[in-house]
């Protein structure tokens, strides 16, 4: 299912999020930033940190206690 980009994500940030309920519903728990790193094409893991903050901002994922990259839960 493709989410609506008319909202606050941008294409690459609505792809990231896209990846990252795939992941979740295929293997039953988050990927881990180096897991969207490779999944997604990045470079750094430090762009996947700053694409899941913005995500996370815009309220479609929130992460868990300490900010946890594997407790990502989808909004």
């Amino acid at each position: 299912m493709k989410l609506d980009q008319a909202g606050k994500l941008t294409p690459k940030q609505t792809e990231l999020l896209e990846f990252v309920r795939g992941y979740i519903q295929r293997h039953g728990r988050a990927p881990s930033y180096e897991e969207m790193m490779r999944g997604r094409g990045l470079r750094t893991k430090s762009a996947v940190h700053k694409m899941v903050e913005k995500i996370e901002d815009a309220g479609y994922l929130r992460r868990g206690p300490h900010r946890a990259f594997r407790s990502i839960e989808l909004v």
